[in-house]
């Protein structure tokens, strides 16, 4: 579920108006939006992976992690020593109304590109403000130039001289010209997700899938995990919202099934066997309580 609320785009941008959000903060979240699920749950965000894709140090991880806790804008839960899960707040999807409130997909190429990451904070939220706006219009917006800057200057708290620089830095993003006192943008082709990329569905899977096998130290090959994490595309009915802590369960029954006459945890054979997480997940599924 790679979406973002727009009252969650607000919200950033509220808190970058007061000064109160920086750039590694508006990464933090594009990044971890990446892999939620359709309640905006993101199952065991692991300090390793946030300190490369953002190339940080784990003190800063920290720092992010902390700070956007107390601004209100995730909500963090320990489930293991490893790492965290980590809730957007507002940003659920479970309800039929959720998809009618507006949101940005999170999946568009724009997201995964290096010269979007090099941005400063103010012009990423103005590119997200730009797609929120012509995705829900014509595929273009236009406004005039004075209001254009009387609107931008407010919203993001910064002067029309940085509202111009931010406009020259998201040219490469978008097409923008100005004709009869009016600016008129419109994303460029690049923007938007490329043929052939990876469904949310299929990086879900993935992310849980390495979520699980890294807290149990599981090892297994390309073959072993593609087979075990297919099981969630295949039940994907039956698990519905639960997919996650089902999943991850049934794994982690597999392996205390296949250590079963081994009372020492620390010798036990750490290794995936999908045929048996196929066993325990039907187990699961068909008991009544799910």
């Amino acid at each position: 579920m790679r979406k973002l609320k727009l009252c969650v785009l607000d919200r950033l941008i509220h808190l970058y108006g007061k000064r109160q959000l920086s750039k590694y903060e508006t990464l933090f979240i594009i990044y971890i939006s990446q892999y939620q699920d359709n309640r905006g749950r993101v199952h065991g965000v692991y300090y390793k992976d946030i300190c490369k894709a953002l190339n940080i140090s784990i003190q800063k991880f920290y720092d992010l992690k902390r700070s956007l806790e107390a601004k209100g804008v995730i909500r963090v839960i320990k489930c293991d020593y490893t790492d965290w899960d980590i809730q957007i707040i507002d940003n659920d999807f479970t309800y039929p109304e959720s998809f009618n409130e507006g949101y940005i997909n999170m999946s568009h190429n724009i997201f995964q590109h290096e010269d979007f990451f090099n941005l400063k904070a103010g012009a990423m939220l103005l590119a997200m403000q730009f797609m929120k706006i012509s995705y829900s219009g014509r595929g273009s917006y236009n406004i005039g130039t004075d209001k254009f800057y009387e609107k931008y200057t407010e919203l993001l708290g910064v002067t029309k001289r940085v509202i111009q620089n931010y406009m020259t830095a998201l040219r490469k993003f978008f097409s923008i010209g100005i004709k009869n006192k009016q600016f008129w943008i419109t994303p460029l082709t690049k923007v938007y997700k490329g043929i052939g990329a990876a469904s949310d569905a299929e990086v879900y899977r993935e992310h849980i899938g390495k979520v699980v096998c890294r807290r149990s130290r599981i090892q297994f090959n390309s073959k072993s995990f593609r087979d075990t994490i297919d099981l969630m595309k295949q039940y994907g009915q039956q698990l519905k919202d639960q997919t996650a802590d089902i999943f991850m369960s049934a794994v982690k029954q597999s392996l205390e099934k296949a250590n079963e006459n081994q009372k020492n945890k620390s010798k036990w054979t750490r290794i995936l066997q999908p045929k048996l997480v196929h066993k325990m997940l039907r187990e699961q599924i068909l008991q009544p309580e799910h």
